[in-house]
């Protein structure tokens, strides 16, 4: 009898535990509805209010006049209906290149969004390159995007052309330069799909250094690759031709990132300007920007551009050591060499058949070199040698061994500086002939093979550019 009654209680407590949730649910239901109803209620008064040129009632609290006065986060300026920039950052995830026509790319759906939802003015302004460049092309156009241009978030589209070992350090540095650069400019950093699609590729690795170091700089992350997951759909719904987002993938990409916003929107969110302590201390490499454009190089033949160590000097560069090259592919392939004092730095062999004339990229090309004298870049032929933008100089960052035993061919190498041959330098031939004849033209066997194809790890001489008594005028 006893366990009968027992057994009563049990189902009778159950019971009451169902109702009690059932009722919870509807209970939550109705004041979500009531609040969002409120929201939309409010959002669509401000729209009306701008629209006549009104402002808002004199008694809004004390934090909304902040933002009245330009002094508020991107998510409190979306709250309040202001105007916001977006800086895009990124590869060709962001870039959007070779969409097919008719679709619209992730970054034009969620300006449009964000304007309808919110009624703020939303512009976009997409530094984003193509297929192939990775997050030190990013840092790249960061550090030369213009200062005085304020920016209110940025969001970064990287990870899937980057190598694991040397992302997490570039990551750091992009996102040290942005704090640096704009004041109070949220951060949003995207993990691109490709981690599903594509999971061969390092994205596992890199998204984890994604979610890690944005934590750390107080930003938001959105997991693209979740949003396929998550949709209950099969993800080639989503993906077209290389793994970018078709039309449907595209709406998906600006809704996951709208769905990320909006808590942070509602919550009113601030920006925390305390600075924060660098994750590893060699991002500090990335302290120490110049760009050098090629119209600062003189042109000694059609192949090669020559800038001098004290010409360098004049341009404030110093205390720098990476040494990157921005410049644009043609069809077919594409060779540069950097010599530094004549003697080989390093390379890079690009192919390319885009739909394109010709293509931007920027990338490494060696780091370590000690300039006394110049500096020399030499391409395969004119028509790549036209297309030369100009060199990057940074801090010194360990390279990888992917990076370091990277192939490349080796070129011709140009006549040196008409001063390495003035009359008594030591290092002029005695027996009459010049020193440009007595150059080698290729590269000893002992250092490329006899293909003329050679990797960074072969140019075996340690060099460490340090041009300058000090760090001035950097960016």
């Amino acid at each position: 009898m006893g366990k009968i009654r027992m057994k009563r209680a049990v189902l009778l407590t159950v019971l009451l535990l169902i109702l009690l949730a059932a009722g919870l649910s509807v209970y939550v239901g109705r004041v979500t509805a009531e609040r969002d109803a409120w929201n939309k209620s409010v959002q669509n008064g401000k729209r009306a209010m701008a629209a006549e040129g009104k402002k808002p009632e004199s008694g809004e609290s004390e934090a909304v006049k902040t933002v009245s006065e330009g002094k508020a986060s991107f998510y409190q300026k979306l709250h309040d209906s202001e105007k916001v920039r977006i800086l895009i950052l990124g590869d060709h995830f962001a870039e959007s290149s070779g969409l097919p026509d008719g679709v619209e790319s992730w970054t034009a759906i969620l300006q449009k969004e964000l304007s309808e939802r919110y009624g703020s003015e939303v512009e976009i302004v997409n530094l984003a390159l193509p297929e192939g460049n990775d997050a030190y092309s990013a840092y790249v156009q960061l550090e030369n995007a213009p200062k005085d241009e304020s920016m209110d978030a940025a969001i970064l589209c990287l990870g899937s052309y980057d190598e694991s070992f040397s992302f997490r350090l570039r990551y750091e540095g992009l996102l040290r330069t942005l704090r640096l650069k704009y004041e109070k400019c949220s951060l949003i950093s995207l993990i691109e799909s490709v981690a599903l699609t594509d999971p061969g590729r390092n994205a596992d690795e890199t998204a984890s250094y994604i979610r890690e170091l944005t934590e750390h700089y107080q930003g938001l992350t959105v997991n693209e690759a979740e949003a396929y997951a998550m949709s209950g759909e099969d993800y080639s719904r989503f993906t077209g031709e290389n793994h970018i987002p078709n039309a449907e993938g595209q709406k998906l990409w600006a809704k996951w990132i709208l769905d990320g916003i909006a808590p942070l929107v509602s919550s009113y969110q601030g920006y925390d300007s305390a600075e924060i302590e660098r994750k590893d201390p060699d991002a500090a490499a990335y302290d120490h920007y110049f760009y050098v454009p090629s119209s600062a190089f003189s042109r000694i033949d059609d192949h090669s551009f020559r800038i001098s160590a004290a010409e360098l000097q004049a341009l404030s560069v110093s205390d720098a050591s990476l040494l990157g090259i921005d410049w644009q592919w043609v069809q077919g392939q594409n060779d540069v060499n950097a010599l530094i004092d004549g003697q080989l730095l390093g390379g890079r062999t690009e192919n390319y058949s885009g739909d394109q004339d010709s293509e931007r990229h920027i990338q490494i090309i060696g780091d370590g070199a000690n300039i006394s004298s110049d500096l020399t870049m030499t391409f395969a032929s004119e028509q790549q040698a036209d297309q030369f933008k100009g060199v990057i100089f940074s801090g010194s960052i360990p390279l990888t061994r992917e990076t370091k035993e990277r192939e490349f061919t080796v070129l011709p190498a140009p006549a040196p500086m008409e001063s390495e041959t003035a009359a008594g330098d030591a290092s002029a031939p005695s027996d009459g002939t010049s020193a440009s004849e007595s150059l080698p033209q290729e590269v000893p066997e002992t250092q490329a093979p006899e293909s003329g194809v050679m990797s960074e790890s072969d140019n075996t001489d340690e060099v460490i550019l340090g041009i300058g008594d000090g760090p001035v005028g950097e960016s």
